[in-house]
């Protein structure tokens, strides 16, 4: 639900818009009224304050997904409980009360479980989520499925000797996780989290606390948190619906809380009127970034008229976010990858983000025309074009949601309502999603969508990271720098932008068609081969994997291997080179625009 960066590709024609949005609409949205809950999605709440999801999905077939939600992670840490968080979640797979540990193992390796570091729990700031996904055919391994998730919620053993044994896995999986990008991390967050709580409560934690913390801090923090007015159960899959709601009662309605619950708070971040600049350089840091957060209040979607004000987000980003990319593709350009987008931060925040990779020794100018286009839309706004065409490409990647809802993954899904107990982030169904962008697209007017800039750009509140390589020949910014960059932006004039479309059409006749000289049927495979009068061939599956797409792929043999020492970059390079070369008469950007608006893609 949260604003997205626009990637996809999206392809057609203008004359396309007034069609697609001609659906009459005769429902009249009240902006006020509630969003509505996906009715395909059981939500409920036990007397013990414990909430519960189900909800049948037929994809991947003969599979359960299950997930167990706490909120509680490491902000709900005392200073002598560094670490634990995530310690717990490790013992969570150390033995339980129904399941000892080899056979919890074994019976997670059964269900298909390969375990990884986080591959089946993670434990954040502010919430701690596990998950499973058992086979839908096995009744005795449902049955253990529900077993292994409720004993995660209050029956964890923690044996001591589990619990020492568990130490120096936990410590190298912080040794394992040493690398560029978490050292840095470690390093910045306390900056841009400063004088808040998260500063010093990253999850990995102290690792003198995780060697030598006393077995009772560990039981002690389960004890507290792990409660079910904190928890979710969610059961998502191929599977008989009463059925799952029936365990479920039967195995987490008599959780009971503790005595004396502890206040789960919610930790503020404070604001700040001078920007917090972190500038962190590591030996193994492969490229050179600039990020640049503006923070503000969480806000909750939980209105029609919420909705309507996401679209206008997204209609922002995915405009600002095609200027940057046509950017990107000048030569001179400062940065290879840059973007914006707004959503949750941490905490009570949400922040709107502008990034950039910098070229080598380029992030002082990436972060210049980072903030020299914000000043181009600050000045002049969007164009009506770019509008249109935005509009065209959302309304698109609904439409193919629509048609490709029946392949979702079960996955996909219960993330969605694991984000519905953490963030309340609403889950109306991709239809009402769908209905609400068809009714409310056409009306935004871009005076709505400019307005953006000057609620989202803000004096205050600005964060800044940069991170870079520690090398010689490398050069990083100083702080006094980036301050006076960000300075200097505000007194920037800059011309409007000008949005360059084509009417052309992208052929100008239509290619004469051949003959085919031979057909096979090869009725093992489902396949028909076909031999063209030139000789080319093709192999034709008809599936059902998708329900709106047609995926084409052909080749010859040979490539570089053909051609001289000399000539093999080139060789190697042109299919790059070809593709980001534009079509006919249209350049990459120019091709672009034209496409916008259909799913067609290639390369």
């Amino acid at each position: 639900m949260k604003t997205f960066l626009i990637k996809a590709k999206h392809i057609g024609i203008f004359c396309a818009l007034n069609f697609l949005f001609s659906v009459a609409f005769s429902q009249d949205y009240d902006l006020q009224s509630s969003l509505p809950l996906d009715p395909s999605v059981k939500i409920g709440k036990f007397d013990n304050g414990m909430t519960y999801y189900i909800r049948y999905n037929a994809k991947p077939e003969k599979r359960i997904e299950f997930r167990l939600a706490v909120k509680a992670g490491s902000i709900c840490e005392t200073d002598k409980q560094l670490g634990l968080a995530h310690f717990v979640e490790h013992m969570c797979f150390n033995g339980t009360k129904n399941f000892k540990e080899n056979e919890l193992i074994n019976i997670l390796e059964e269900m298909g479980v390969k375990f990884g570091a986080d591959l089946n729990a993670y434990t954040s700031f502010d919430e701690t989520v596990y998950q499973l996904q058992v086979p839908s055919d096995r009744p005795d391994l449902i049955e253990k499925g529900f077993q292994v998730m409720e004993d995660w919620a209050h029956q964890v053993t923690f044996a001591d000797k589990d619990i020492d044994e568990e130490r120096s896995v936990i410590v190298e999986e912080w040794r394992l996780g040493l690398g560029a990008q978490d050292r840095m991390q470690k390093k910045y967050f306390p900056i841009i989290l400063k004088g808040s709580r998260y500063a010093n409560r990253l999850p990995i934690g102290d690792m003198d606390i995780v060697k030598n913390a006393p077995y009772e801090e560990l039981r002690s923090f389960y004890k507290d948190w792990y409660r079910p007015d904190l928890m979710a159960i969610a059961v998502v899959g191929d599977m008989d619906t009463a059925f799952v709601r029936k365990e479920l009662i039967e195995h987490f309605s008599r959780i009971q809380n503790p005595a004396n619950e502890k206040t789960r708070v919610q930790y503020d971040i404070p604001g700040n009127s001078d920007p917090l600049i972190a500038i962190v350089t590591d030996k193994e840091a492969t490229y050179s970034s600039v990020e640049m957060y503006i923070k503000h209040p969480k806000k909750i979607e939980k209105t029609v008229g919420d909705y309507r004000d996401m679209l206008i987000a997204n209609l922002y980003n995915g405009m600002f976010n095609a200027r940057l990319n046509e950017l990107m593709q000048y030569p001179d350009a400062s940065f290879i990858a840059a973007g914006s987008g707004y959503s949750s931060f941490l905490g009570p925040l949400d922040a709107y983000a502008l990034y950039a990779v910098a070229k080598e020794n380029q992030i002082n100018e990436s972060l210049e025309d980072l903030l020299i286009e914000t000043e181009r839309i600050k000045q002049h706004g969007f164009t009506q074009t770019e509008l249109d065409r935005t509009k065209l490409e959302i309304l698109t990647m609904y439409e193919q949601y629509l048609k490709e809802a029946d392949k979702r993954e079960s996955g996909t899904l219960i993330s969605e309502l694991m984000r519905n107990f953490i963030d309340e982030e609403p889950v109306p169904g991709i239809q009402m999603e769908a209905d609400y962008a068809k009714k409310f697209l056409p009306e935004i007017t871009l005076d709505e969508v400019n307005r953006l800039t000057g609620k989202w750009l803000t004096d205050e509140n600005i964060c800044l990271v940069v991170t870079a390589p520690d090398k010689n020949g490398i050069k990083v910014p100083t702080e006094s720098e980036l301050i006076q960059i960000l300075h200097d932006s505000k007194d920037i004039v800059v011309d409007a932008y000008v949005d360059q479309v084509s009417d052309e059409p992208l052929f100008t006749q239509k290619p004469e068609s051949g003959r085919v000289l031979r057909r096979k049927d090869i009725l093992e495979f489902g396949v028909v081969e076909l031999t063209f009068i030139n000789g080319v061939q093709a192999i034709l599956k008809p599936t059902n994997f998708q329900n709106d797409q047609i995926l084409f792929s052909g080749f010859s043999p040979g490539g570089t291997s053909l051609y001289l020492d000399e000539d093999y970059m080139s060789a190697m390079l042109a299919p790059s080179i070809i593709t980001m070369s534009g079509l006919g008469s249209f350049d990459q950007i120019a091709l672009n625009k034209k496409l916008a608006g259909s799913t067609a893609s290639i390369s």
